[in-house]
């Protein structure tokens, strides 16, 4: 459905922003290739609006008042219900995909969508499309045009992200801590690739907001992919800071063992190209999602998703002479292992012994009552 002018929409905002309503930006993939950080949070702090992310428009969010987190079945319930309470949802670059909206189909049927990007949304019923293919200047103009009265300043809302209910596992190091340790550990602006399955599910969830860009491996055939488009970003980074005669930055890929098995020795590349990479891996000896399915729908049969121990770290420093690699399995250690690898040059590895029992933030994985 074709949507109304930019000044007209500004008009719209302008009436709602004035009354007691409630608004939400929900940012995604498109929004985040095009940078619109700055614009966003010119817009939600005209607008008092609450932003909520899908998870390719994750690195768009900052920690503090109206961030409301990110949406999809890896996503956070604040999110959600910032979206299914909203009277009009401006969605930015985002295009409502299954993994967009995961959780959300119900309620978006009762709520006012618009949507400002180069593509049509993958929505299904009702949403004003306004084409546009440059979303910085479309979302500075709406800014613009935004009319306040005096005295009808509102101040956006303070929300806490919170985060889905997951039962402890069995042994080993939580993905929520290892996560979170890592996060803190991340210097400003650090481009992060998380792949597939429990690592990038605890990676989308549990990542500080603000360290840069992200970049997730979502859809079929996803494993692995991040440790190659890692790799590459890291080579990118490496040239473009010699042009500019500056350090690069140093980009960090988060992967399990299941993602490395498929395309782990993308690390030789980075290692000939001594590449700016630390390489992250969540070893649980495991296809540590498909065994919480295994428990939920096949209890009574045994697992093929269990793997006999796999020595990662030993084996990635046998076989590349001067890759340094790091192994952990209690919090301190990560924390200072990453600071210490994140500090180097050129590639490096940190393995970290995870919990194959945890179940992964995957709304449709937890125990029916608790998400």
């Amino acid at each position: 459905m074709t949507g109304p002018s930019l000044s007209a929409l500004a008009d719209e905002l302008s009436a709602l922003a004035e009354s007691d309503v409630r608004l939400v930006l929900w940012v995604g993939e498109e929004a985040s290739r095009a940078g619109v950080g700055p614009q966003v949070e010119a817009l939600a702090s005209a607008l008092g609006a609450v932003v909520v992310a899908a998870p390719g428009g994750r690195d768009l969010l900052r920690d503090g008042d109206g961030v409301a987190g990110v949406t999809g079945v890896m996503g956070h319930p604040s999110a959600h219900r910032a979206v299914a309470d909203a009277d009009l949802c401006l969605v930015l670059g985002c295009r409502m995909t299954m993994t967009d909206r995961a959780g959300l189909d119900e309620p978006l049927r009762r709520v006012r969508l618009v949507h400002l990007g180069s593509e049509q949304p993958r929505m299904p019923g009702d949403v004003d499309h306004v084409r546009c293919t440059d979303l910085a200047a479309a979302i500075s103009q709406l800014t613009g045009e935004i009319r306040r009265p005096r005295g009808h300043d509102r101040p956006r809302e303070a929300v806490a992200v919170t985060h889905l209910p997951v039962p402890p596992g069995g042994s080993g190091l939580g993905m929520r801590t290892a996560i979170g340790e890592i996060g803190r550990a991340l210097p400003p602006d650090t481009p992060v690739f998380a792949d597939a399955g429990n690592a990038g599910a605890a990676a989308i969830h549990h990542l500080p907001f603000g360290h840069g860009r992200f970049v997730v491996a979502l859809g079929m055939g996803g494993m692995g992919y991040a440790i190659a488009a890692g790799v590459g970003n890291a080579i990118r980074e490496a040239v473009d800071s010699t042009l500019a005669e500056g350090q690069p930055r140093r980009t960090v890929v988060i992967a399990g063992d299941g993602a490395f098995f498929m395309h782990g020795m993308e690390i030789h590349t980075a290692v000939e190209h001594d590449a700016p990479v630390t390489l992250v891996l969540l070893n649980n000896n495991a296809h540590a999602m498909c065994i919480t399915r295994e428990r939920l729908f096949f209890p009574d049969t045994p697992s093929v998703n269990r793997f006999r121990p796999s020595d990662l770290a030993g084996g990635l420093a046998a076989m590349f002479d001067g890759l340094v690699v790091a192994r952990a399995s209690d919090p301190a250690f990560v924390r200072t292992a990453a600071a210490d690898l994140l500090s180097q040059s050129g590639p490096n590895c940190l393995v970290i012994d995870a919990d194959p029992d945890e179940i992964p933030p995957l709304a449709p994985l937890i125990p029916k009552g608790q998400s």
